[in-house]
């Protein structure tokens, strides 16, 4: 089997890398990963459509996070 391209997740201002232990806030109260969800909130389902870096504070649309997705999805349609 072909490896997979893997995604880097990271701010796209200040190229920040989340960790697992990385959490956000929903206005529900919820803390959570949020790119564990893709910015989806697990207990209220809120999507958010930016996601503020916590060390640089831009925020961003949430896909700017999401690097090298092409490589992924290409890989997948391929079957590999």
């Amino acid at each position: 089997m072909a490896r997979r391209s893997s995604v880097d997740v990271f701010c796209p201002s200040c190229r920040w890398e989340p960790t697992n232990v990385a959490f956000w806030g929903c206005t529900c109260g919820c803390r959570w990963n949020t790119f564990a969800t893709a910015g989806v909130c697990p207990r209220c389902r809120r999507r958010w459509p930016d996601t503020q870096c916590p060390v640089c504070h831009v925020l961003s649309p949430h896909e700017e996070w999401y690097h090298r997705l092409a490589g992924l999805v290409a890989d997948l349609l391929n079957g590999h």
